[in-house]
């Protein structure tokens, strides 16, 4: 009986340690698109080198994703409208954004992509920090936010540089983080084989003993 619960325990060890270290390999599933709710807007690093800017008006959720952008060549803005609690998407009328900054200012009014998703597409002239100015109407009324900074030119690429990858959009160390949970299941099974293996040896030689 004592041998039957140190192999449970043993067992249940080595499993408690993999389980433990694939858990803190793991990237954080909550949240759409990995915002943190509580975290200060700014220009981060998404899947597909991706640059965003969040904002949280009144009871919504509001963020633009867009590639970095080049001056003077066309930039594809993607707007995303959610309830901040639940985030299901949204769908206000009348979108009108405002672009701010450098010697520009432009107005487009984005075209519905899917529901709460927006897209339009616009051109930046300097390679500069930005603001857009969203204005809509959401539950009867004229609403207004503002997303920033939304980055530029030289400006987009230095934030990119400047923010590591997160764990899942590098698929390396991902298959790293697998290999050692395997290898790690691996010493496990061979412990246990080989505590199995003395375990009959033993037996065996209690029976000869017997015997004799």
């Amino acid at each position: 009986m004592n041998d039957m619960k140190r192999k449970i325990k043993c067992i249940s060890s080595g499993m408690f340690l993999v389980f433990m270290i694939l858990l803190a390999a793991a990237p954080p599933l909550f949240g759409h698109g990995g915002e943190d709710h509580s975290a200060t807007p700014h220009p981060i690093v998404v899947a597909g080198n991706m640059l965003t800017a969040v904002a949280y008006p009144d009871t919504l959720e509001v963020f633009v994703k867009y590639s970095a952008p080049v001056t003077g060549e066309d930039t594809k803005l993607l707007f995303f409208f959610s309830s901040f609690r639940t985030n299901v998407p949204l769908d206000p009328s009348e979108i009108t954004i405002s672009v701010l900054g450098a010697r520009n200012t432009v107005i487009a009014q984005p075209l519905k992509k899917e529901s709460g998703i927006y897209g339009c597409i616009v051109r930046f002239f300097a390679d500069t920090s930005y603001s857009i100015q969203l204005t809509y109407v959401y539950n009867g009324e004229h609403q207004q936010t503002t997303l920033s900074p939304i980055l530029a030119g030289k400006a987009a690429l230095a934030a990119l540089e400047n923010n590591h990858p997160s764990v899942s959009s590098n698929p390396m160390n991902s298959l790293l983080y697998v290999l050692g949970g395997i290898l790690l299941l691996g010493i496990i099974a061979l412990f246990y084989r080989r505590y199995s293996v003395r375990k009959v040896i033993t037996n065996k030689k209690k029976i000869t003993t017997n015997h004799d």
